[in-house]
């Protein structure tokens, strides 16, 4: 028995389009191997296939054609209802051969029935005959009207089987007529089944090709305001990046502006204070000291001294633990 063409599957056994070509995962793809994005200034390997993939969608999907998708299904439900077609008129072709061959037996019934039915009227004919001999009544007028009669009777009998014979063979005929009328209803019914099995295969093509290009629409309206977004937020970043950096630029040069006025003012206190020890012999030597003893003399430790100035704390007292940023304050200090 002929099986029907899933309409769910038919499209992949005779090429439906199913738009893969157009689909939305190779930019998917695309984009998340290039970080999610299309920033500006980073190389992205996959551009090019992006392009081309955003260049189909905002085409649109031609798909086929309404002939050449009517020419698919007609191809694929050609075969289904042909063998229904062709079972159809086998089965009229071998009900009709029997109805034939059944007319072509009743024929021959009904002739030897006929011949039966003169062979007994005229053996009828011929009995009644000699007994009107017999009797000496050969050309009475008896004798004729019974073989008159008998002869008619003959006649009637071989009618009737006539009359019945037609009508046999006119109710054969009205079979064979009937079966050939009920072949072209399945024949006409098995048509109008495949065009509208056709007609609904090629509006279901057509939906899905449809369905395709809006969501393929719709990716493009959602990747391209998210592209807009990420554009905003980039610039948004790039500002708050350049507005942090003349931050740091004015808080460093406001640093370096303050560490030249501590310097500065330790120097003169420094000069104040060591200045009448007398000669350059002792200022020389004291310089020294501060160049190469400052991490263990406490008399000659000009650096520590120098920063425990810039943080206003008291005289040195032993190497710092640490050091903070930007004169920091210094640990291990006591205050004078």
């Amino acid at each position: 028995m002929a099986k029907k063409p899933n309409t769910h599957t038919a499209g992949q056994a005779s090429g439906t389009p199913s738009n893969s070509n157009l689909a939305v995962s190779p930019a998917a793809n695309a984009m998340a191997a290039s970080g999610g994005g299309l920033m500006g200034g980073f190389a992205n390997p996959y551009q090019a296939q992006l392009n081309q993939t955003l260049t189909n969608l905002m085409a649109g999907s031609p798909g086929y054609t309404l002939p050449e998708l009517q020419n698919m299904a007609n191809t694929m439900y050609n075969s289904y209802y042909g063998q229904l077609q062709l079972a159809a008129q086998q089965a009229h072709d071998t009900n009709v051969l029997a109805l034939q061959q059944q007319a072509d037996r009743l024929g021959r019934t009904y002739d030897q029935r006929r011949q039966e039915s003169a062979n007994q009227y005229a053996q009828a004919v011929s009995a009644a005959d000699r007994r009107a001999l017999s009797r000496g009544m050969g050309r009475s007028s008896y004798n004729l009207q019974t073989l008159a009669n008998l002869q008619q009777a003959g006649a009637e009998a071989q009618e009737q089987l006539w009359q019945q014979q037609g009508e046999d063979e006119a109710h054969i005929g009205q079979q064979i007529t009937q079966a050939g009328q009920h072949l072209a209803q399945q024949i006409q019914q098995y048509q109008q089944g495949q065009a509208s099995d056709e007609l609904s295969w090629v509006q279901q093509q057509q939906m899905q090709q449809n369905q395709q290009n809006y969501a393929n629409q719709q990716w493009l309206a959602q990747f391209f305001a998210g592209q807009g977004q990420n554009a905003i937020q980039n610039q948004q970043w790039a500002m708050n990046f350049a507005q942090q950096a003349q931050q740091n630029a004015i808080q460093n040069q406001q640093w370096q502006q303050q560490f030249d006025a501590s310097n500065s003012q330790w120097q003169q206190q420094f000069n104040a204070t060591h200045g009448g020890q007398g000669g350059g012999s002792s200022s020389s030597n004291t310089t020294n000291n501060d160049t190469t003893n400052n991490n263990t003399s406490p008399t000659g430790a000009n650096y520590y001294d120098w920063v425990a100035a810039l943080n206003g704390v008291g005289a040195w007292q032993g190497p710092p633990q640490a050091l903070g940023p930007k004169g920091a304050v210094v640990r291990n200090r006591v205050r004078r």
